[in-house]
């Protein structure tokens, strides 16, 4: 990925931040007013759970008050395995696998299914297949104007692998995290003496890992710590 890239997305993930924060409240809000009779006591946590980037399905999952599996900490465990190996790759050769986002996709529809059940499922494979067309259009926009590809297409695919994970409401925060760190990353990279430009190539996928771990770990440690309660 360009830097400038990287300075761009920060921006794009701020004002996305913004929005969803104030959309997925208000869903959360909607599913309060319906569920209060039933379940009073989790009415405000379903609220602070759509602040911190909760997908439809973790507020669904929420709101019918199933508790949390094993089999949730086992996904999460592998996410984190498969996060390293992606970093690895794309540190020592410049790319992330097909194999791999295909993996981190078949794991994130098997923790849909897990907390939702086949509807929530389909709705997470949606909704990474629209981030994926999203920022597919958006790396194919930018190559028309500026005829150098600034995103890679490996990055595209790990976003719509990550989305079925995340959800729309949860990338805002991947990219924010992402991008900072990216950004301590080329600052760290310019007072050790290397030369950097807007146009100065960076391996993005240890960073869309680590956003995508702090995302998906704030989603389910707040849901098993709420449903708990």
């Amino acid at each position: 990925m360009r830097l400038y890239w990287v300075s761009w997305l920060l921006s794009l993930s701020w004002c996305l931040l913004r929005f969803t924060e104030k959309f997925v409240s208000a869903l959360a809000t909607g599913f309060s007013t319906a569920c209060y009779r039933d379940y009073p006591e989790a009415s405000n946590s379903r609220s602070t759970l759509a602040r911190l980037g909760g997908s439809a399905k973790l507020i669904e999952f929420h709101r019918r008050q199933i508790r949390p599996s094993g089999m949730l900490l086992v996904l999460f465990g592998l996410l984190c395995l498969l996060n390293i190996i992606v970093a690895w790759i794309d540190i020592r050769q410049g790319i992330i696998p097909d194999w791999l986002n295909l993996t981190i996709a078949g794991l994130g529809l098997s923790t849909a299914l897990v907390i939702g059940g086949p509807w929530a499922g389909l709705e997470a494979a949606g909704e990474g297949a629209a981030i994926g067309v999203i920022f597919f259009l958006l790396r194919r926009l930018y190559f028309a104007f500026r005829k150098v590809q600034g995103l890679g297409l490996g990055d595209v695919k790990f976003l719509a692998a990550a989305g079925i994970w995340v959800g729309v409401a949860g990338l805002p925060i991947l990219l924010l995290v992402a991008t900072l760190t990216a950004l301590i990353c080329a600052g760290l990279m310019r007072l050790a003496g290397r030369r950097l430009t807007g146009q100065t190539s960076l391996s993005f996928g240890p960073f869309l890992a680590i956003g995508l771990l702090l995302t998906s770990g704030l989603q389910q440690h707040w849901l098993c710590c709420s449903a708990i309660n």
